[in-house]
């Protein structure tokens, strides 16, 4: 109870710390609006973020109807691009300017219509988006863990978008914060300084649903930005190329592989198979012992083999590898034979194998 009373006094010595700071006269604005190339290049980054985001979300496939871009705007103008329900939650990052909100840590915010919101649930429950609507509702703890990975891969394709772009002046790097209850104790929320606001309007499920989304990022620093800027990877020269092939292939030498060998299979009718119990016995041919397949686990043929013996135990001679692009083993073609009644085991005589070390070729003459 008394961090919940030391949060909230905190939250609102923050408030009431930002709505004095407005009284006070403000910095010169230290955006500038770029070329009108510019500002399509940024909305064009943002919607295949959006197509990027949605990818991974079925039959959601969000496609812009309309886009909308403010460069470095004030608070005052939030109305403009705010959709008027559904979610919205803060977006934390870093910057190497201090704020009022901590050095290093600055906000802004996302807001995702309720129609958005409702998709990203049904594809996720249903598989698909329902093409009936219903009235606005408030968004529960449920929606906002199915709507959280969406706005995660959506702040992930920004940042591969403009990592390069040279006219970027907000952060690179905003992470999904917590969510604001009251939409209009937003401008409260963030801190007085200029904002960039992206609205674009979605088509969802192939015109199935409508919905908006909106972002809001803080203005910082240009020298902020390219100092956070992803740095072009070292190429690396031949030696270190084949140290790390080595390594590569010490670490796979280093794996442990499965292989069955394989006698042969079978098929029956269900009824058959149900009608199996201990003794029974499957005839096979002398063919079978030398067409021993060794399979990984998927089943796939990987080398062939002759079945024999050595030093007195059982052993598969390898006899080379599987032929390309093999199927699995398919059953044989005495599977027509009727198979016998079932007998004991002990009515079966124990056949000897041929010795491998005594016979160079691997088996003795009866192939057996």
């Amino acid at each position: 109870m008394t961090d919940v009373m030391s949060h909230s006094r905190t939250e609102h010595a923050r408030i009431l710390g930002t709505m004095a700071g407005r009284l006070q006269p403000q910095s010169t604005r230290g955006s500038s609006s770029p070329d009108p190339r510019q500002e399509e290049r940024v909305i064009r980054g943002v919607q295949r973020a959006l197509i990027a985001a949605g990818e991974s979300y079925g039959r959601l496939t969000p496609h812009a109807l309309k886009s909308q871009f403010g460069w470095g705007k004030d608070l005052g103008d939030l109305g403009t691009v705010m959709p008027s329900d559904g979610l919205v939650a803060l977006l934390d990052g870093q910057a190497a300017e201090e704020s009022s909100t901590g050095h290093g840590h600055i906000m802004g915010a996302v807001a995702l219509s309720s129609g958005l919101v409702d998709a990203l649930v049904e594809v996720q429950t249903t598989g698909a988006v329902e093409p009936h609507s219903g009235p606005a509702r408030p968004v529960t703890r449920v929606d906002i863990v199915l709507v959280r990975d969406f706005i995660d891969l959506l702040l992930a394709g920004c940042a591969r978008e403009f990592g390069t772009f040279q006219a970027r002046d907000w952060p690179l790097r905003m992470s999904l914060g917590d969510p604001v209850e009251e939409r209009h104790r937003l401008p409260l929320i963030l801190e007085e300084r200029d904002y960039h606001l992206w609205k674009i309007d979605l088509d969802l499920g192939g015109g199935l649903k409508q919905g908006q989304i909106a972002l809001i990022m803080p203005v910082i620093g240009r020298a902020d930005a390219v100092a956070e800027a992803p740095k072009k990877q070292r190429k690396l020269s031949a030696a270190e190329i084949d140290a790390w092939r080595a390594a590569w292939a010490r670490v796979i030498g280093e794996g442990v592989v499965t292989l069955n060998a394989v006698l042969m299979r079978r098929k029956l009718p269900f009824v058959e198979v149900e009608a199996l119990e201990v003794g029974h016995v499957f005839p096979f041919t002398d063919a079978a012992l030398t067409d021993i397949r060794l399979e990984d686990l998927a089943g796939r043929a990987v080398l062939r083999g002759r079945l024999g013996q050595k030093s007195g135990l059982r052993a598969v001679r390898l006899a080379g590898t599987a032929r390309p692009n093999e199927a699995k083993m398919s059953a044989p073609a005495m599977q027509t034979v009727a198979p016998p009644a079932p007998m004991q085991l002990a009515d079966v005589p124990p056949a000897p194998l041929p010795d491998l070390v005594a016979d160079p070729s691997g088996l003795n003459a009866d192939g057996a």
